[in-house]
């Protein structure tokens, strides 16, 4: 009797598993709805990190410029006092040949020019779709506008050294 109950037990034991092995995965259209809007909420997360990154990148790249601005224009100012104090040395020697001072005033605003269309096209830039490359172009941009600064400053420099040649050998003084 005991034979009659197990061995009809073991077979559905045995037959079970396969049953439930059998049974296919598929996924139920809820299940595909709540998987295509986290799909969806994932994405739309990560580009707002992106235009957040990109957001906060050009605040950092427009801090710069205007730092870097603000010492161009510092430095202008400098160079103009300086040729305002030579022009001055200039009269009180009684140094006639102000050629040199005028290509260096001439210089020094051809570089203003640039600083200003600099400034004027900064905003353009910022806005662009490819910003790599415009801050490629950015920064050709700022090392000639400061390599004419420096031109400006050795320029003067030159003067300088030449009235200062000049009022050696004055005996008035």
């Amino acid at each position: 009797m005991k034979k009659f109950i197990i061995t009809p037990l073991l077979a559905i034991l045995l037959i079970s598993p396969a049953i439930v092995n059998a049974q296919t995965s598929t996924a139920s259209p809820r299940g595909q709805q709540i998987r295509q809007e986290v799909k969806q909420r994932i994405t739309a997360e990560k580009e707002e990190r992106i235009q957040a990154l990109t957001n906060k990148k050009r605040e950092l790249i427009s801090r710069f410029f205007q730092r870097m601005l603000r010492r161009f224009e510092a430095m202008v100012e400098r160079l103009e006092k300086l040729i305002q104090r030579i022009e001055a040395r200039m009269d009180k020697i009684g140094d006639a040949d102000k050629t040199d001072i005028n290509e260096a005033k001439a210089l020094l605003a051809d570089t203003q020019e640039n600083i200003d269309a600099l400034n004027a096209n900064f905003e353009e830039m910022l806005t662009s779709d490819t910003p790599r490359e415009v801050f490629k172009d950015l920064g050709e941009q700022v090392r000639n506008i400061k390599k004419q600064l420096v031109d400006v400053h050795r320029f003067l420099v030159a003067i300088i050294g030449n009235l200062k040649g000049l009022r050696v050998g004055n005996e008035n003084e």
